[in-house]
């Protein structure tokens, strides 16, 4: 943050929880309202904002403790600070079945968007152009708008160690089809 935030004024900073500790959730989750509260002082005092991302359950206890919506934002409201709130990763969220009313719980908690496509991975990094894939990107892009989110909307396709990895593409193409198939999404959502 330190060497970004002042090329990055008003960026927000995406975090996740780690691995629990010995499998131990609780502490985990306690672990991650310390530090981010230590988070919360050092964003605030380079003016940039700190999201904490839930990640999908394929990574439980490998990278994350928290792998819906509502952990995500129970956690953010512990750590009790205005700089603090949710990354909001359709890849990592679209199957929590209580994603959609959950955003309407803290809509002023939604500090950045990331979007991409599910296919059943074959890696850790096996996401898909938007539209290619299973997410109802539109509806979620909708449910977002609705519950009063109008920050970024990021583009994040992580594709390695797949034999149709998306990095051997045309990048520029990809970026295009993307955001075509991101405007597409909202029209139909």
């Amino acid at each position: 943050m330190e060497l970004i935030a002042p090329f990055a004024p008003g960026a927000v900073f995406v975090t996740n929880t780690g691995p629990a500790p010995d499998g131990n959730l609780h502490e985990a989750v306690r672990q991650v309202v310390t530090h981010h509260r230590e988070l919360a002082d050092i964003a605030a005092d380079h003016g940039v904002r700190i999201a904490l991302e839930p990640l999908n359950p394929v990574l439980l206890n490998a990278e994350t403790a928290i792998w819906t919506y509502r952990q995500a934002l129970d956690v953010v409201q512990e750590v009790d600070r205005e700089n603090v709130g949710v990354c909001l990763d359709l890849w990592n969220l679209w199957q929590d079945p209580d994603l959609v009313p959950g955003l309407a719980d803290a809509p002023d908690r939604l500090f950045l968007l990331q979007v991409s496509d599910w296919r059943t991975p074959r890696s850790r990094m096996d996401r898909r152009t938007v539209g290619t894939g299973d997410i109802p990107v539109g509806q979620l892009l909708h449910a977002a708008h609705n519950a009063g989110y109008r920050g970024p909307c990021v583009l994040e396709i992580f594709s390695d160690n797949v034999p149709d990895s998306l990095y051997e593409t045309d990048l520029d193409d990809l970026l295009r089809t993307n955001r075509t198939a991101l405007e597409s999404a909202w029209w139909a959502g």
